[in-house]
Formats: structure tokens, C-alpha cells, sequence
């Protein structure tokens, strides 16, 4: 498991807790803004009445009740897809590249069409 500069051995990076968190949103709601560091995180987590637990890789409710799910890593894989590997977004740049591509040629294409029947009726 790779640790980012500043993180304590053990614990979620920052990746994996919003995965979690984004797990957990599949079935409740927990706002993260953008930005944050690990211990805000952390912190906005236990706001909304979870705690984290870093060995079992799982975000745990501190009261159990029906409606606040557990949500571990395992389960997090299940419910979100997995991330894009490089070639993956590579593939995705260039098939967007291409259809930008296309749209301004064809762009071109009606604007020349329309300039030569714009001076057709001007005759």
C-alpha cells in the first residue's frame, strides 16, 4: 500500500478514504469538499457520526443502526468501478481529440455550405 509524504504507516491515504467515503454515498450521503487533507477528512467523517477504523480498512458507524451502513474496502470495490489505469484515460484523451476533430471539420463543412447559399440568394 503506498503512503503519500506526511501519512502515518498504517493508516487509509487519502485515495482510499474518499473511496470509502464514496462507497458510502452509494447508500448515504457524506459531503467531502475539495481539498482537504487526510486528518480534515478525518475529521468530517467523524462529524457525521462514523469513525475510521485504519486496520480494518472500514468506515463504522459509532451507533449501529439499520440505516448507517459499514463500508469496508471490499465492499467499496464492489460498488464503485475501478479506477482508470493510464492507458485507459490515454485511450479516452484520443478518442475525445478525434471527435473534436471531426466536429470542427464538419463545422467547417456547414459553414462553407451555408456561405455559398447565402451568396446564391445575394445574387
Amino acid at each position: 500500500m503506498p503512503y503519500s509524504k506526511g501519512e502515518l504507516e498504517g493508516e487509509l491515504t487519502i485515495n482510499e478514504l474518499r473511496r470509502l467515503v464514496n462507497a458510502h454515498n452509494v447508500l448515504m450521503d457524506i459531503k467531502l469538499p475539495r481539498g482537504l487533507s487526510q486528518k480534515e477528512i478525518i475529521k468530517v467523517i467523524e462529524k457525521n457520526g462514523y469513525s475510521v477504523d485504519h486496520k480494518k480498512m472500514a468506515i463504522v458507524p459509532k451507533v449501529q443502526m439499520k440505516r448507517k451502513p459499514k463500508v469496508d474496502m471490499k465492499k467499496a470495490n464492489e460498488v464503485l468501478p475501478p479506477p482508470k489505469s493510464a492507458e485507459d484515460r490515454e485511450k479516452a484523451k484520443q478518442k475525445k481529440m478525434e471527435k473534436d476533430k471531426k466536429i470542427k471539420t464538419e463545422g467547417i463543412r456547414q459553414g462553407a455550405a451555408i456561405q455559398r447559399v447565402y451568396r446564391r440568394k445575394k445574387k
